[in-house]
């Protein structure tokens, strides 16, 4: 999945997040990327390894589209 600066994402538990910045860091000598992501209740800012927000389970908002889908898949009109 790509991801911009500027764009909302999910974040678990803590709810909607803008990401503010994506990053290259080095760790024990790899560079990896970051998405830094600031959340949208309270002062949080969090980094989230761009190779795991799948695993993590950061995605993208629901459109109106995937809202309606996901109503019917529940049972509701």
């Amino acid at each position: 999945m790509t991801y911009e600066v500027g764009e909302t994402v999910v974040y678990p538990h803590h709810g909607a997040a803008r990401i503010i910045d994506i990053r290259q860091r080095k760790v024990r000598g790899e560079e990896k990327t970051y998405l830094q992501l600031e959340v949208a209740q309270g002062d949080l800012t969090i980094l989230v390894p761009a190779e795991s927000v799948e695993l993590i389970g950061v995605r993208d908002v629901v459109d109106e589209t995937g809202l309606e889908r996901s109503s019917r898949c529940c049972g509701h009109r």
